[in-house]
């Protein structure tokens, strides 16, 4: 439940609430704050805590969008309202719901009224119309991408995209068991790197690439490059696949890369993605980066086919 109090005609809400509604980490906050001087609280003496106003909720949801559409911090984080719904404009969908087809607009309704029984229930019709790869990369790609759209645009709440995210990774697990590995195809172990919490990504991954033969082992989340290492040498791993979201630090990126890639043997692969690589114009060498599960896929059918 969030913390919220009234301000005027103004709400404002604690730090525990700040993450709930916007998505955003402390931890992210706090390093922006001490970086941008920005979100900087105040101090409201009846409420007898440090409190952030609508203005500045409504400023970080245009962030988060923003940083999805491939901008960095240093020149988003503390910028106007006005600048930032300028540059929300300037993306693809023009600031808009990006619906290219019509059930996704459907699926958004269906979840701003939170009727999520009906959100499923339509989600299994489109499911038995396709395979497992089309229906992440045709329909759930681009459904989370429409979510935090309409979130930035304050017509979802953060909940109401926590509820979609745990639906869609129930169904994403739920593909998992009925998928088989086929022969001469890639062992891949998935994880996100140490301080990446988000898995919604590197799940969809798991599923396009299981469902195109490979032999999945999924290691979670905060995942050392150590541990990755050893997992990756004692399960004799073809691969190890990386997810990086928007939330982590873009400079840590290709450190972080390049350490997983001194570390493991050079017969490991490394295939990174995610919105936290799309900023890497040149990969490490050793290192594959993508941005589209489809050429994921593609490219383990090349790797299969020069393995059989």
């Amino acid at each position: 439940m969030l913390e919220c109090a009234p301000m005027g005609n103004e709400r404002i809400i604690g730090a525990t609430g700040l993450e709930q509604e916007t998505g955003l980490g402390k931890d992210l906050l706090r390093k922006w704050r001490a970086r941008y001087g920005f979100p900087i609280p105040e101090y409201v003496r009846e409420q007898g805590g440090w409190l952030y106003t609508d203005q500045q909720i409504t400023q970080l949801r245009l962030i988060r969008r923003l940083l999805d559409g491939g901008f960095r911090p240093g020149q988003i984080v503390g910028a106007p309202t006005e600048h930032l719904t300028a540059l929300l404009a300037s993306l693809p969908c023009g600031g808009e719901i990006c619906c290219e087809r019509p059930v996704i607009e459907e699926l958004i309704e269906l979840l701003a009224s939170n009727a999520i029984e009906a959100l499923d229930e339509r989600l299994e019709r489109e499911r038995r119309k396709c395979s497992a790869r089309e229906f992440v990369i045709d329909l759930l790609a681009p459904l989370t991408t429409a979510v935090g759209d309409a979130w930035a645009a304050g017509k979802l709440a953060i909940y109401q995209e926590h509820l979609c995210s745990s639906l869609l990774m129930a169904r994403l697990n739920e593909e998992l068991r009925g998928l088989q590995a086929q022969p001469n195809y890639p062992r891949i172990i998935f994880a996100t790197p140490g301080e990446e919490t988000h898995v919604l990504g590197l799940l969809m991954a798991r599923v396009v690439l299981a469902d195109s033969g490979a032999e999945c082992l999924d290691l979670g989340a905060q995942v050392p490059a150590e541990e990755l290492n050893q997992a990756a040498q004692a399960c004799r791993a073809d691969m190890v696949a990386l997810s990086f979201s928007f939330a982590y630090p873009r400079r840590k990126v290709r450190p972080e890369l390049l350490r997983l890639r001194h570390l493991l043997p050079a017969s490991v692969a490394i295939w990174a993605g995610g919105k936290g690589v799309e900023a890497i114009r040149r990969p490490p060498a050793g290192v594959s980066l993508f941005s589209d599960l489809g050429r994921a896929a593609e490219m383990l059918h090349e790797l299969a086919g020069v393995r059989s």
